[in-house]
């Protein structure tokens, strides 16, 4: 399981590379889905403090790259949370706020959600077979 979260993280960690790239480059996003990539990624939701929310995503996705191959369980599971609630929001702002998708956006918040849950898995697996020990 935690090889799925460190292969989930890898992706992860290229879609935002890609979305940061298109951001310093100021280049247009391939966006072969929703048509709405570039207003969701210039929009005033697109930082936070100035800071590219893509290159928060390169930051989460390299520190969970980090603590899989730590195996770093705790850790792994409070960060993999607070990437997950960050998506939700992400996604909510999309949806309600903005009325519009990126398709970028909506794979990493997939991604982000399945490796909150596998860590929630193998954290209680972990749990259980301590218990057990």
């Amino acid at each position: 399981m935690i090889k799925t979260i460190f292969l989930l993280s890898l992706v992860g960690l290229a879609d935002s590379v890609y979305l940061i790239v298109k951001h310093f480059t100021h280049s247009d996003i391939n966006c072969s889905i929703f048509n709405e990539c570039d207003l969701v990624t210039t929009s005033a939701y697109s930082t936070i403090l100035d800071i590219p929310v893509a290159l928060l995503g390169v930051i989460f996705y390299g520190l969970l790259i980090a603590l899989t191959i730590k195996k770093s369980l705790v850790s792994l599971l409070i960060i993999s949370s607070i990437g997950f609630f960050a998506s939700m929001w992400f996604v909510y702002v999309q949806a309600f706020v903005l009325e519009s998708f990126c398709l970028y956006c909506i794979i990493s918040a997939g991604i982000s959600t399945m490796i909150f849950i596998l860590s929630l898995i193998l954290m209680i697996k972990y749990k259980k077979h301590e218990t057990i020990s």
